[in-house]
């Protein structure tokens, strides 16, 4: 099916929040032929890839986790005008602040999929949370393969949402980023 032919399910952008610095991981090509199935289906003109790169490295790879992401889709197809990056966030729940800030709000998307391996409902709940009630999420996580750097942003993840919600402070969740620590890293202008 070509990408401009529609199914009956359609999303303004499918997110992929997970990522990896080393383009030959077998998680990657399979989150990426994910992104890609669902373009090529009809059910997004817009495929979103985040991520600079995981807070825990010490030297920045050259390439941040999206541009990657976004390098192995224009490989399987997808045209670039239809890829957007997200590249600030050295976490999950940067990853989430970012593109709602940065992506999603100002572009009026609110029907969104994200791609989150290993995620489930309560995770789904936390998501909500981040983003905002105006959003209409569908999560695809059960047939995703995880990583151990997406196994352990999402445990963080989880952590973080747990206290926040326990704790009823309402405290600004953009303080609970973790940015990328490497060195090297491209400077924001």
């Amino acid at each position: 099916m070509s990408a401009n032919m529609t199914s009956n399910r359609f999303f303004d952008a499918c997110v992929l929040l997970a990522g990896s610095s080393d383009r030959e991981t077998q998680c990657l090509a399979a989150w990426v032929a994910a992104l890609g199935q669902r373009f090529n289906r009809g059910e997004t003109p817009t495929v979103i890839t985040t991520g600079c790169c995981h807070h825990s490295l010490d030297i920045f790879p050259g390439r941040t986790e999206a541009q990657i992401a976004r390098d192995l889709l224009i490989e399987s197809g997808i045209p670039s005008s239809n890829i957007l990056c997200e590249e600030e966030s050295g976490d999950l729940l940067g990853r989430l602040v970012h593109i709602r800030d940065s992506i999603l709000a100002p572009c009026s998307w609110y029907h969104v999929e994200l791609l989150l391996p290993g995620a489930d409902d309560q995770d789904l709940r936390h998501i909500q949370r981040v983003l905002g009630p105006d959003y209409f999420l569908t999560l695809a996580s059960l047939d995703l393969p995880k990583s151990e750097t997406s196994e352990e942003d999402l445990e963080a993840f989880r952590v973080t949402m747990s206290h926040v919600v326990n704790s009823g402070d309402g405290q600004d969740l953009n303080s609970l980023t973790r940015l990328p620590k490497a060195k090297g890293r491209p400077q924001s202008s």
